[in-house]
Formats: C-alpha cells, structure tokens, sequence
C-alpha cells in the first residue's frame, strides 16, 4: 500500500508565508522598480513582519532570488522540452538560447532581472538559480558531449557555465530580436568558442574567417567577450544615429 504525503500544518503555513512576500514582492517591483523596492515595502504589502521576512528570506536578494527560482522552473522546463530532439551540443545551445531569449518576456520578474545585462546585480540573483540548473541540466550535457568529442578540448565545464551565462544576460539587454539575427549572432559567436569545426553541422553555418583556433581555453573566452562587447556598442551606436 503506498504511503500518503502528509503536508505538516507548519510546512503549509511555511508555504503560505512564501507565497504571500513572493506575491507582495512582485506587486512592489510594479510600483517602486526592482532596485528601489525595500523590506519595508513588502512587509507593507504582504502584512509580514519585517523580522519574519529577515528569519525567513535572509534579505531583500533572498526573496528576489526565490521568486527568479519559481518563474524559473516552468521557463526551464519548457526549454528543456524544446531541445529534446537535439542530437547534438550545437543543436541543443542554438534550440535552447533562441528559446530562452525570445520567451523570456513571458516571464516578467526574470525579464526585468536580466535587462540589467551582466551587472553585478543580475549575477548575484540569478546565479543561485542557474548554478541548480547547471548541476541538473547543463553539466551532465557538457560532459556527455566532452566524451563525445563535441566540446573543444580545454575547456572546463565550471567556465563554459559561468561564460554562458553572462552571454544569455548579454543578448537578452540587446534586446528585442528577430529570429534570423539572434540565430546569426549564436552561429557567428557563441557555437565556434565551445565546438569543434567538425561538428559545426550545415544546420548551424559558422563564418569560418571569424573564428581563431586559440589553443588556450580562457583566452578564447576573454577574447568572444571583447567580440561581444564591441558588437553591443556598434548596435547602439548605429540605433543611436538611427533616431
């Protein structure tokens, strides 16, 4: 016979009690912004004591980074369904980041996280949730594909996570994005640091002349990232002129 799950009056009231400063929270971000909201406001909103908040969140990050955790299990899980039918580590980035950024609108609290771009704020929230992720999703993918063949040699699977997130928060701050071009900035910029030509499939068309065999891992990365960098600056450069 199978036991029944018991949920304890406390665990439900625990539960009750995340739920209100979660909703509380998000009602403040509407009305004060993300980097103005404060304990007293959600206190305010949420009829929670400010000492229950501190016992139970920490602080004002730990409740941000709870609610980045709840919107971001059904957005994971729906990328995570979108790349089932890859059959290779190219396929399943490409399939994957398009997704994730061209989604993540849908998730309000994790678009206004990540329009910060790669600042100290937005990697301080997102990267307690991300590291969960990494260690049940990406890390067994990279290490599959490394035996596989389908991840450059010398590159180590803690950077390539910490590289891909800072680039997610990167292309989501240059942002909105037609499908062609976000596809044409994975394939001419992301792909060729972290997969070997031969797995650079007619699928995914990389500009070979764009890409250096650089026999040191970190020196590849550092350089993608100054790559990176200059192409956001010329893209607001030339919106700018536009206007």
């Amino acid at each position: 016979m199978k036991s029944a799950v018991l949920t304890t009056p406390s665990a439900q009231k625990d539960e009750e009690l995340i739920q209100r400063a979660l909703g509380a929270t998000i009602l403040c971000i509407d009305v004060h912004g993300l980097h103005k909201i404060s304990m007293d406001h959600i206190a305010a909103e949420s009829g929670i004591s400010r000492a229950t908040l501190y016992r139970r969140f920490g602080n004002k990050e730990g409740i941000l980074t709870a609610l980045c955790q709840q919107q971001a299990i059904p957005y994971t899980q729906n990328a995570m369904l979108r790349t089932a039918t890859a059959n290779s580590l190219a396929q399943r980035l490409e399939i994957g980041t398009v997704y994730a950024v061209m989604e993540l609108p849908q998730y309000q609290i994790l678009k206004t996280v990540f329009s910060d771009g790669p600042s100290e704020f937005a990697l301080n929230l997102v990267r307690p949730v991300y590291r969960h992720l990494v260690q049940t999703n990406l890390m067994p993918i990279l290490e599959i594909a490394r035996e596989a063949g389908e991840l450059r040699s010398g590159l180590d699977s803690d950077e390539v996570s910490e590289w891909l997130l800072r680039n997610f928060l990167q292309l989501v701050a240059a942002g909105p994005w037609e499908e062609d071009a976000l596809l044409r900035r994975i394939r001419q910029f992301i792909l060729p640091i972290l997969i070997p030509d031969q797995f650079l499939t007619a699928t995914v068309q990389v500009h070979s002349e764009q890409h250096e065999s650089m026999p040191n891992s970190k020196a590849r990365l550092d350089k993608l990232e100054q790559q990176l960098q200059r192409l956001l600056q010329q893209q607001a450069q030339n919106e700018m002129r536009s206007d």
